[in-house]
């Protein structure tokens, strides 16, 4: 796909994590010309400092409009209320649709492909001329925590009557939106990764972290936004059977940390850079994904495990359903003390041999290749129903 107008309706490119929105746009942007609208959270704000401090800069980005970053990639900050009814609904569209509209003049973005990241701003698709929407569903949005559900659902539901196609990371996701619109044309199309990025933590020249260069080994740890599908009961039962460890983990808590912090080998080191990623793994010996298993995660394509694998690193994860497809390479765990114990083990027996598999199993499964995928599909679309578009 090259030579298309295509606005983007995204979580926002300045976000605590790289994710997969953004890897897509990043490769979009390469042949494409890309609006990325920063559309914010679904859930309501909380009165804490981050989240003021989020709505007085978003508020400072609305007013600065669309900037443009590259010939090929503009940025627009929605003023959006996050709240599901018709008063401010029509708010929001008064705010929004005259710049985007002003924008898509002044940049030539006509009749361009809408991309919807974000599902609870598609009715804005309704205000602007378009011959192909997109819907990349990325999680079950009626079982995110803190976002009005039935009303975040509904607006999924009335985008999936709208999209002329729809991709979704994993399995269990797909066939979720199948059963809710069964004439729709969706796809399965499961995350990617960086591999060069990550691979370079095996990187002989490159320093480990300076966090984590002298903890006590085994390290183990986990890389992620810390939220309520993450199970902190489990950390802490790491913690605690195994004193002699040191746990680490990377991200931005955004839930109470239930005390884990209070065990002396326990390390939160908060958010750190996409680009030092690989000097914080270099220091890891086991990676985990400690998910709990419940509706939301049974949705979920964890972006980091194949971010684990490139950096051939042990991977302990618990059953979420789309885990079986690495059974291969990681350790998959039923109860807490098989999780401790399939790290034990792994930590133990591992060996070049095994860093092999696991880096050769995600080397050829790069963002480019995954857009290249998506990209053939939209445009035989395009091509079966005549849409020619710019």
């Amino acid at each position: 796909m090259e030579n298309k107008n295509i606005i983007y309706f995204a979580n926002d490119l300045r976000a605590d994590h790289k994710v997969s929105s953004h890897h897509i746009a990043e490769e979009l942007s390469k042949c494409n010309r890309i609006l990325y609208v920063e559309t914010g959270g679904m859930r309501k704000p909380r009165k804490s400092k981050r989240d003021m401090k989020r709505i007085f800069s978003r508020l400072f980005l609305w007013f600065k409009g669309v900037r443009k970053v590259s010939d090929n990639l503009y940025i627009y900050s929605l003023i959006i209320f996050p709240f599901y009814g018709r008063l401010f609904r029509k708010l929001n569209i008064c705010l929004n649709v005259f710049v985007l509209r002003r924008a898509i003049k002044k940049y030539g973005f006509t009749m361009p492909i809408l991309w919807f990241v974000a599902p609870h701003v598609s009715y804005l698709a309704d205000y602007i001329k378009t011959n192909l929407i997109v819907y990349y569903c990325t999680d079950n949005v009626s079982e995110m925590p803190e976002v009005d559900n039935y009303a975040v659902g509904r607006l999924e539901d009335s985008l999936l009557e709208k999209a002329n196609i729809v991709f979704a990371t994993s399995e269990y996701l797909c066939n979720r939106l199948k059963e809710k619109n069964r004439n729709q044309n969706i796809s399965y199309s499961p995350h990617a990764v960086d591999y060069k990025h990550f691979c370079s933590a095996r990187d002989e020249n490159l320093t480990v972290a300076a966090e984590v260069r002298n903890l006590k080994k085994p390290v183990i740890g986990y890389v992620g936004l810390i939220e309520k599908w993450i199970d902190l009961d489990l950390i802490g039962h790491i913690a605690r059977l195994r004193p002699d460890w040191s746990v680490v983990l990377i991200g931005r808590v955004a839930v109470p940390a239930n005390n884990i912090d209070n065990y002396a080998n326990v390390k939160i080191l908060g958010t750190k850079s996409y680009e030092d990623l690989p000097s914080y793994m270099k220091g890891f010996d086991v990676c985990i994904s400690p998910f709990k298993i419940n509706e939301l995660t049974r949705s979920v394509n964890p972006i980091k495990i194949k971010e684990y694998l490139s950096t051939g690193r042990p991977v302990v994860a618990t059953r979420i359903p789309e885990m079986e497809k690495f059974k291969d390479v990681v350790e998959i765990a039923d109860t807490y003390d098989e999780f401790v114990e399939k790290i034990e083990n792994i930590h133990k027996s591992d060996n070049g041999e095994n860093i092999k598999k696991r880096m050769e199993f995600v080397k050829n499964d790069d963002w480019c290749s995954r857009v290249e995928d998506i990209s053939k599909k939209i445009v035989n679309l395009m091509l079966n129903q005549g849409i020619l578009g710019d």
